[in-house]
């Protein structure tokens, strides 16, 4: 299973995935550092879950691991 990001997540925030191939430990030191380095000026944080994308990969998935099972 591949742990990379999907493009359009790095391209929505470029200066957080400047790596186009970053790991899931990169983002989080990343991220860690943005906030670091900006929480005197970060008041709050929007965070959005695209369910519909989730409910799809979720779907893919079951579907490619009952196939599989047979």
């Amino acid at each position: 299973m591949s742990k990379k990001l999907p493009q359009d997540v790095i391209d929505l925030w470029p200066e957080v995935f400047k790596d186009n191939d970053p790991s899931c430990e990169t983002v989080n030191e990343t991220i860690k550092d943005l906030l670091n380095d900006y929480s005197d000026e970060i008041y709050n944080i929007d965070f959005k879950l695209d369910t519909h994308k989730v409910k799809n990969d979720i779907q893919k998935r079951t579907k490619y691991f009952l196939k599989k099972k047979k």
